[in-house]
């Protein structure tokens, strides 16, 4: 590669190597989880009518498992390291697998700050309450922005990474 389209990286050799594909996969499989809910989940829920809350708790119950967490975490770490290896070690690393990590996080950041506060307030709701039944829409509206903001971030994500 040319030096344009390198930028300077610690992540050089097998970790370097190891974090990109950890990275990359791990990027992949949260952004197909964020499209499934995007496409296929959330549109489904508002026919449910007050079982969509309990279904969602469940579902948010469940995505706290050791399988979907380690999944997750992966993807911050790896890009974690792609992105803050610079600084100590040295090297190379394409501009798009530097991309790919910076989209990536910011899929974990959109994460972290705006889908798991929600998934917490829902977490408090109960469906036989009127006035927490009521907030499950406004609720719904904005982690679902949420959603499509994550999806896209880890799916440009994982095209940088592939590039």
């Amino acid at each position: 590669m040319t030096d344009s389209t390198m930028l300077p990286s610690g992540a050089v050799g097998a970790a370097g190597d190891a974090a990109t594909v950890v990275a990359a996969v791990s990027t992949g499989l949260t952004a197909g989880v964020y499209l499934a809910f995007s496409v296929l989940v959330m549109p489904a829920l508002p026919a449910a009518g007050a079982a969509a809350v309990a279904v969602m708790q469940r579902v948010n119950r469940l995505a706290e498992r050791p399988v979907f967490g380690l999944v997750f975490a992966a993807a911050a770490i790896g890009s974690v390291w792609i992105l803050v290896a610079p600084w100590f070690t040295g090297g190379g690393r394409p501009v798009s697998v530097t991309a790919g990590a910076a989209l990536s996080f910011a899929a974990f950041v959109v994460t972290v700050t705006v889908n798991v506060p929600r998934n917490r307030r829902l977490a408090a709701l109960d469906a036989s309450v009127p006035a927490d039944l009521a907030a499950w829409p406004r609720l719904a509206r904005t982690w679902c922005r949420a959603n499509h903001l994550r999806t896209g971030c880890a799916t440009a994500g994982l095209l940088a990474f592939l590039l």
